[in-house]
């Protein structure tokens, strides 16, 4: 039963391609797709949001975010790190 990646786990492909080092972390994920605003900035461990700001919003998307990142490591396609994902860049059709 072969699915083809959600829109999700495509736009987390997207993100690793536009980054050098084909890591992404799940910040620029929550900022990127959600529009989740940064209260403060500093490195990924560092990086925080405003939780009453954002609301329940918040825990979904971290939840959605967390399991597209497994998926995508499931399938071969990646290997998660601390606070992300880490991309393999040798595969020509990952996005179906």
């Amino acid at each position: 039963m072969g699915r083809g990646l959600s829109p999700l786990q495509q736009r987390i492909l997207d993100l690793a391609d536009q980054a050098d080092s084909g890591t992404v972390y799940a910040f620029e994920v929550l900022v990127d797709v959600y529009g989740f605003p940064l209260a403060r900035r500093g490195r990924f461990a560092g990086t925080h949001f405003n939780r009453r700001e954002i609301g329940r919003r918040y825990f979904s998307g971290t939840v959605a975010v967390s399991r597209a990142f497994n998926r995508l490591a499931n399938r071969g396609l990646a290997e998660r790190i601390i606070g992300g994902i880490r991309v393999h860049q040798d595969g020509e059709n990952r996005h179906n």
